[in-house]
């Protein structure tokens, strides 16, 4: 009777796994998804606040400051983030900011350029931002 039994639920095995495959991968996927956007917003936060050091400092200029973040992130393969450098919550020139205003620098990356699907589970952006008084 074992044995019949078994002859008989042969190709059971892989019916259950072609239901379950797609659900599994989709689970997995979307971890990848979240952990490379976790990453990707931890890299621009960083980015931001290495900016910001740099832009606090006398005689640097917005140039300096996008350029130490552009090669910060295309060295990581971002390259499609924005880059706003405010002084004084107004758009400026770090090179002319006085000692004490408030230096701040955001940047934002669409995650439907980052991520491993384009069409895939996260839509909007990532957004990080760093402020720091000029020395």
């Amino acid at each position: 009777m074992s044995r019949r039994k078994r002859l008989h639920r042969r190709g059971a095995t892989a019916v259950e796994f072609a239901v379950v495959a797609p659900v599994l991968f989709l689970v997995i996927l979307g971890i990848f998804e979240f952990g490379r956007a976790f990453m990707v917003q931890h890299l621009l936060s960083d980015a931001a606040r290495a900016g910001c050091r740099l832009a606090i400092l006398p005689g640097k200029s917005n140039g300096a400051v996008q350029a130490l973040i552009d090669s910060t992130l295309v060295g990581e393969g971002i390259s499609s983030a924005t880059t706003q450098i405010l002084v004084n919550g107004a758009s400026g020139d770090v090179g002319s900011a006085s000692s004490g205003d408030v230096i701040t620098v955001q940047l934002s990356a669409p995650i439907n350029s980052i991520t491993v699907v384009r069409s895939g589970y996260l839509s909007g952006s990532l957004t990080a931002k760093s402020s720091l008084r000029r020395e």
